[in-house]
């Protein structure tokens, strides 16, 4: 899976009880997400990688390993659609 870094930029703000708002400032894009793809963005900012976030969704939210995997996969690529996250590339 593809390793990402969180947009150390973004702004969060609770519209309702499962709704969020993301706010991508310098390129002024909003982005409603729900309370898992909160639970994502914070394992992000705590530096968890995407087998730890999935493991951690796998017992968070008793899920299998690959509906884990595909909802973070879609999710992310959501995500850096709309910039809130980057590819993380490794230096040879």
């Amino acid at each position: 899976m593809i390793e990402y870094v969180i947009n150390p930029k973004i702004k969060i703000r609770r519209e309702s009880e499962d709704k969020f708002l993301v706010y991508v400032p310098q390129y002024r894009n909003l982005v409603f997400i729900n309370s898992t793809g909160l639970f994502i963005i914070r394992n992000m900012k705590r530096n968890k990688n995407t087998n730890e976030i999935m493991h951690e969704m796998v017992k968070n939210y008793s899920i299998s390993i690959d509906t884990a995997q595909k909802d973070l996969q879609d999710f992310l690529k959501i995500c850096e659609e709309n910039n809130i996250v980057y590819r993380k590339y490794k230096r040879i």
